[in-house]
């Protein structure tokens, strides 16, 4: 495990692939934009990105040229201590969680995502971040067996936005995450959840 290194911005710039992960802006001689490195050379790169100044000067993520942030231009922070965390596949930048669900300051790195389109089992110790393509119909996603998934956490993001299909997140066997059998991203708004597992059941964080 390794300490996330992190950067503060206190006017518009450019972030680098695999650079500091966290980053920390203060908006209050101006607006901020930061630039988004292209997907093709930032395949992995994950950003926490948080305004900490009071204010009404916003900061925006502005991905290269027509590429996108799940779906939109650009990514607008614009109340104080509002937070995001963003992950490229190589393709284009998705959202994996806002202020309430960022991870703790210790992480793999690089970071290591799958992409799923059907229906499959994570594997304990595989990549952690998940990105699910439910376009072509629902799919579901288990997750490993608690007793082999001990201080284990996944975060689980839907990257398309189909309406009609679901992604179900499911318990493994009678396990629960949340005291529920299972949690379901639906809807066309690119949900995403985070879970950590006790070694007893799952929870989302």
């Amino acid at each position: 495990m390794e300490v996330e290194t992190f950067q503060v911005f206190a006017a518009s710039g450019a972030l680098l692939p695999k650079s500091a992960s966290v980053v920390l802006v203060d908006a209050s001689l101006g607006s901020v934009v930061l630039d988004l490195p292209a997907a093709s050379g930032a395949n992995r790169s994950i950003y926490w990105v948080k305004l900490t100044s009071s204010g009404a000067n916003t900061v925006t993520l502005d991905p290269a040229a027509a590429e996108l942030i799940d779906g939109a231009a650009t990514l607008v922070l614009s109340s104080q201590f509002t937070a995001v965390r963003i992950i490229c596949d190589g393709v284009e930048w998705h959202i994996l969680g806002t202020r309430a669900s960022l991870a703790p300051a210790t992480a793999i790195w690089p970071p290591q995502h799958q992409t799923i389109s059907t229906t499959s089992t994570l594997v304990a110790g595989s990549a952690r971040v998940v990105l699910a393509d439910a376009s072509s119909g629902s799919i579901v996603i288990t997750l490993p067996a608690v007793a082999s998934s001990d201080e284990e956490t996944f975060w689980i993001k839907r990257i398309d936005a189909a309406g009609g299909s679901t992604v179900t997140v499911d318990g493994n066997a009678a396990e629960t995450i949340d005291k529920d059998l299972t949690q379901v991203l639906r809807g066309k708004k690119r949900p995403s959840i985070t879970i950590y597992c006790d070694g007893t059941e799952w929870w989302i964080i």
